[in-house]
């Protein structure tokens, strides 16, 4: 094997310190787990798989068109094909027999089987792809063709790699970003016109939907030639694609490779029936067969998220640069592990469950990636912040939290004086739902404008000041409408100056309904007239397609209220295809007569103290629903030496006694400054009396465990 010259090695580092692959190597970390994988349902594995072999493992480019040969064969042996991605988590796991059982799966090629295996354990399993088969080439090293027989050889070769080179830090994950670095960067297998050329220009390819059905073509991984009317002499195969597609949502839906040059294309059976103008049937033009590496397509990179985004530059081949390509390519990247709809992060106290649920909502509005790191986490909370009352809800559950201050419930109505009346009042939950239900359906459709918009609107003058006063002019005379509140209109009649008002939120209800049939008497004919100019007023302003957003409720503490009665009929249509948008949407008739959709554009965080209450002691209808998220004690935040031992000493005593692992102490009692005795004194071990029931022997034998001297005689304990 040729020797790896110290020159190499520093261009390397420096190299990897910036490039985004190492960025990857924890990227499935909590995903490619026995636990997890054996929690997924059958539609949620496959998905998985889906998502896991369209991204190449977060580590290689893959070819589409495997791709659902391959969903429908797992489909269809859906049980013999988790029996085989549950095998290399056992003991008594044969690599080489797995590799060949493999090839029942097609699509399931040795690149992404290896890294499915890498993923499982890091530290034992090599990456075996194209790249690494050249890259052994190009060191003096030729493996066999067989893939077992290959992998075999590659693990011998590997082995002595780290122990001849120590800058790889015995990382299998950093030799395959050098092989990766070997190949790209050294310009290997480098020849003009080939797929492996990093000496290839980027490209926009750009598609009108209105004669082209970009996204179902996508869809069935059907799309495998594009159409070339520009820069017919520069495109060349290798070339890099960001596939636009333009109309009411911009953006890019995949990222493909040119894999033939330039001729006349004939789109075959799988394409033609795309074709919007049907003209297009069998039609030879000029144009390029390709190969969909990155597909997107349910997840697009819309325009107004790209930092450098394209300006809707006429044509269908344009010229474009590593910059968007690469951007696009981190985001998608990024957006892989779709957060579930409905999880509950439980564990001790102290574990950072309601700080997670921070990073968690901001990552799900935004779609980008927030670490643990202060700055990003400041970032996270200003989202947070941003959206809060909107996009986002925080409530922590108590034991009289109700159904009513949830989902909706009867209130006194204060407005109507000298008569008792109620009035019903949406509870926090439905309250976010009706908005994110209102955004799904606009992303999908144009419709009329929301009771909102309309007023906003209409009332623009006089909210920016730029008016004093709006006239509404009734059937025998006017009023002028001088101020709006948050809850009220007041006008002023035409004789006289006395203040009146007007409720907005009856207004409302009316605006909903087309019509008055709530004040009967006495203000009706104030409200008649101003409902009547909204309505008119509605169908004026354009009702544009709107982004689809994402909506976020945390719920903390979710397990101290009775759940049934809080959730209610909700149980049901949280579940994921139960939700509005899902494969078999439900709607429920509350006892107010209202119907109510959950859609799927809304996510459910909750926290759950598992000191305060075991996830067995939980709802089983509840805990059917949510995914669970395991939050236990991080002692690699904990930035002071001594006082991680004294928390990892205490934690392993408690371990020992009947309380178990929910009842440890959390890392984050640790990590504020402070000194120990009074994070001690103050906090950690006020909580141990609480979790032994006052045991004054129990907590002195944890204490002393953790080799703390403790004050004689002192109630309650201390230590020094």
């Amino acid at each position: 094997m040729e020797q790896i010259s110290k020159e190499q090695l520093e261009q390397f580092e420096k190299w990897y310190k910036t490039d985004k692959h190492a960025n990857n190597e924890n990227l499935y970390k909590d995903e490619i787990t026995d636990q997890y994988l054996n929690s997924l349902d059958d539609e949620k594995l496959i998905e998985f798989f889906k998502k896991f072999l369209q991204v190449g493992g977060g580590i290689q480019s893959y070819d589409s068109r495997d791709l659902k040969n391959f969903l429908l064969i797992i489909k269809n042996k859906i049980e013999k094909f988790r029996n085989f991605i549950l095998q290399p988590f056992k003991r008594n796991f044969d690599y080489n027999k797995w590799f060949s059982d493999r090839k029942e799966y097609k699509g399931f090629g040795e690149g992404i089987a290896s890294i499915f295996l890498h993923r499982v354990d890091s530290l034992k399993y090599p990456i075996l792809n194209r790249k690494v088969r050249n890259a052994m080439k190009y060191l003096g090293k030729k493996l066999p063709d067989d893939d077992a027989k290959a992998y075999n050889k590659l693990i011998e070769i590997l082995r002595q790699m780290l122990e001849n080179y120590k800058e790889f830090n015995n990382s299998l994950f950093k030799v395959d970003a050098f092989f990766h670095y070997i190949i790209g960067v050294e310009k290997v297998n480098n020849k003009s016109g080939s797929l492996n050329s990093d000496n290839h220009q980027y490209w926009i390819f750009q598609g009108n939907p209105k004669f082209y059905d970009i996204y179902s073509a996508l869809k069935d991984n059907s799309l495998k030639s594009w159409g070339v009317k520009q820069n017919k002499a520069e495109i060349k195969v290798g070339d890099k694609i960001i596939i636009w597609v333009v109309g009411d949502k911009p953006g890019c839906y995949a990222l493909a490779t040119v894999s033939s040059e330039v001729k006349k294309i004939v789109p075959d059976d799988a394409e033609n029936k795309y074709y919007i103008d049907k003209s297009k049937f069998n039609h030879q033009d000029d144009g390029v067969e390709i190969i969909v590496d990155h597909n997107f397509w349910d997840y697009p990179v819309y325009k107004e998220q790209l930092s450098s985004p394209f300006h809707g530059r006429q044509g269908t081949n344009i010229k474009s640069n590593t910059k968007l390509y690469e951007e696009i390519l981190n985001k998608v990247k990024a957006s892989t592990k779709r957060s579930p709809l409905n999880v509950i992060l439980y564990g001790p106290p102290g574990t950072g469950k309601t700080y997670k649920t921070i990073i968690m909502a901001a990552e799900i509005i935004t779609g980008e990636k927030y670490g643990n790191d202060e700055k990003d986490y400041g970032d996270a909370l200003k989202v947070f912040k941003a959206k809060m009352g909107n996009q986002i809800e925080f409530i922590t559950f108590h034991q009289n939290y109700s159904y009513e201050d949830f989902i909706q419930g009867l209130r006194p109505d204060t407005e109507l004086q000298g008569k008792l009346s109620f009035k019903k009042v949406d509870g926090v939950f439905k309250k976010i739902a009706d908005r994110a239900l209102e955004n799904f359906k606009r992303s999908k459709r144009r419709i009329t404008p929301t009771f909102d918009e309309t007023f906003k609107a209409f009332f623009k003058p006089l909210l920016e000041e730029t008016v004093e006063s709006i006239t509404i002019q009734m059937k025998k005379s006017e009023y002028k409408i001088t101020a709006v509140t948050e809850s009220t209109i007041e006008f002023e009649k035409a004789s006289g100056k006395s203040c009146h008002t007007l409720n907005i939120g009856s207004l409302k209800r009316m605006y909903e309904a087309g019509k008055n049939e709530i004040i009967l008497g006495g203000l009706q004919s104030y409200y008649n007239p101003l409902l009547n100019k909204l309505l008119e007023s509605s169908k004026k302003i354009e009702a544009m397609l709107e982004k689809e957003l994402k909506y976020v409720i945390v719920i903390d503490e979710i397990n101290r209220a009775n759940i049934s009665r809080v959730f209610g009929e909700l149980i049901t249509l949280i579940e994921e295809d139960k939700r509005y948008g899902g494969k078999i949407p439900m709607t429920c008739t509350l006892p107010s007569g209202d119907e109510f959709n959950v859609p799927s554009n809304l996510y459910i965080i909750g926290t759950m103290n598992t000191a305060d209450k075991s996830i067995a002691l939980l709802d089983v209808a509840l805990r059917r629903r949510f995914e669970f998220d395991a939050m236990y004690p991080e002692y690699g935040l904990v930035k002071n030496g001594k006082y991680r031992e004294v928390l990892r000493k205490i934690n392993d005593k408690i371990k020992e006694s009947k309380k178990g692992y929910d009842f440890q102490i959390g890392h984050a009692y640790f990590m504020e400054e402070g000194e120990l005795k009074d994070i001690m004194n103050k906090k950690v071990i006020p909580l141990l009396l609480e979790y032994f029931m006052n045991d004054e022997d129990a907590v002195r034998s944890i204490l002393r465990k953790a080799e703390l001297e403790i004050e004689e005689n002192s109630w309650p304990i201390k230590v020094k």
